[in-house]
């Protein structure tokens, strides 16, 4: 979990588009990290929902050093890889805007 980045929801990630139609985007995420992607379907959105949150809350204890969720905006100066150049789509009109654990 340190190396995790980010969190996308949805199918923003090459692989994930490729996936039939049958898979719902509401059942998609993918966390992104320096070396790619873990793109993960779980079956509806309401579990992608809470999966998403409790890794939200465990990133949240992992990152103890700041905000993780800046962690990827912060580093389009530097020398991370971008979703795009991960094999990920532009960053999701989704983005996870969840509050941290100390606003829980």
């Amino acid at each position: 979990l340190a190396n995790v980045l980010h969190i996308d929801v949805g199918k923003t990630t090459l692989a994930l588009q490729k996936t039939s139609a049958i898979v719902p985007p509401s059942a998609c995420f993918s966390l992104l990290t320096q070396q790619g992607s873990l793109d993960l379907q779980t079956n509806s959105k309401l579990e992608r929902d809470a999966i998403v949150s409790a890794l939200c809350f465990l990133l949240d204890q992992v990152h103890t050093s700041g905000d993780w969720r800046k962690l990827y905006q912060d580093s389009s100066g530097s020398s991370v890889q971008s979703p795009s150049e991960i094999g990920s789509s532009a960053i999701s009109s989704e983005l996870l805007a969840l509050p941290s654990s100390s606003e829980i």
